[in-house]
């Protein structure tokens, strides 16, 4: 009863896997139609439609332009944390003289962490800057 069943099941997998799950006439029809979209795209462009186009106004590696921004923007939104934090457990207002620091040791962390977020944004600003001005990519 075993070798019925495994010649079976041989018998049907070497079927399957000779036949095609895609007639041949079909595969050679979808290509041609493919083939030939492409073919009447490319005939309804002329060169006075390129001429046109002007993306992003002559910003060069737009894609790497929004990947720094983007960062620079999330290290912002961590210094606004950091700094909203320290306002918020740290600090109690007392009079019109000033604020009162409630608990020194979470202040001063608070206070390193968001100033280092700070002046790292300030850095990749300036590197960033200092990077498009050489190469002459016109982000800022």
């Amino acid at each position: 009863m075993k070798k019925k069943i495994f010649i079976g099941s041989m018998l049907v997998l070497t079927l399957l896997l000779l036949m095609p799950s895609i007639p041949a006439v079909q595969q050679r029809s979808i290509e041609e139609g493919f083939k030939q979209d492409l073919q009447e795209k490319l005939d309804e462009i002329n060169l006075d439609d390129l001429k046109d186009f002007k993306a992003l106004d002559g910003i060069k590696h737009p894609l790497l332009y929004y990947l720094v921004i983007t960062l620079g923007n999330l290290r912002s939104l961590r210094f606004a944390f950091f700094f909203l934090m320290f306002v918020i457990f740290c600090t109690e207002d007392v009079d019109e003289w000033g604020i009162r620091i409630i608990h020194p040791i979470l202040a001063n962390i608070l206070a390193l962490r968001a100033g280092w977020f700070l002046i790292t944004i300030w850095a990749w600003g300036d590197f960033w800057s200092y990077i498009s001005d050489e190469l002459g990519w016109n982000w800022w």
